[in-house]
């Protein structure tokens, strides 16, 4: 939880010096509303950004496929990342047709195209969110990542389960390969608890 912490303050750190260079290099040049606007759109988006961090976090305690086997699927972040990029993209649209921010090119820039190509990311990161799955079966771990090819890995050639820091997991296998099940992970209780009893690692 304290490296969560760590990366939380850090990412936050990071928007706020972002802001700062972004007011710094248009504050000049459009108009005193539109820098009004960014700093306040700043203060709104540190705001939701730790509702939507408290979001990500969410998880389960369990996670099952429809046949009943175990899984791990990302339960938070596919509503935080959706919701997160709606909001940026409908500041970018709404100061998009905001026709005062045709008369100074900054405007533009920081507050509509900005927000857009962010929004954009934000969405395609999402996709990982949504498609990633693992299942433990009988004798397999089967993981599914969009657009990566499908990934199996036989419970035989497991090696050790090991804590790589509170509340991940390393899964090593005799063919040299690696299974990390990190902390944001649904349902790694009942998974990791089931994977040790049908191994007895």
């Amino acid at each position: 939880m304290r490296s969560i912490n760590i990366t939380r303050n850090l990412i936050f750190q990071l928007v706020l010096v972002l802001l700062a260079i972004a007011c710094f290099a248009y504050g000049l040049r459009p108009n005193a509303n539109g820098v009004i606007r960014v700093i306040g759109y700043g203060g709104i988006a540190g705001i939701g950004f730790s509702i939507l961090f408290k979001l990500a976090l969410w998880r389960r305690r369990q996670e099952m496929d429809q046949q009943g086997n175990p899984a791990l699927r990302y339960f938070g972040p596919r509503f935080s990342m959706p919701i997160f990029a709606l909001f940026v993209g409908t500041v970018g649209v709404m100061e998009l047709l905001n026709p005062i921010n045709y008369r100074y090119s900054g405007n533009l820039i920081i507050l509509a195209y900005t927000p857009l190509a962010i929004a954009v990311l934000i969405l395609v990161l999402s996709i990982y969110y949504w498609t990633y799955r693992m299942t433990l079966k009988a004798d397999v771990i089967e993981r599914v990542i969009w657009p990566l090819p499908f990934s199996r890995y036989a419970l035989n050639d497991l090696v050790s389960i090991e804590d790589n820091r509170p509340g991940n997991s390393v899964l090593k296998f005799s063919d040299g390969r690696q299974l990390v099940i990190n902390g944001m992970l649904s349902g790694q209780t009942q998974f990791l608890d089931r994977l040790k009893s049908l191994t007895r690692k």
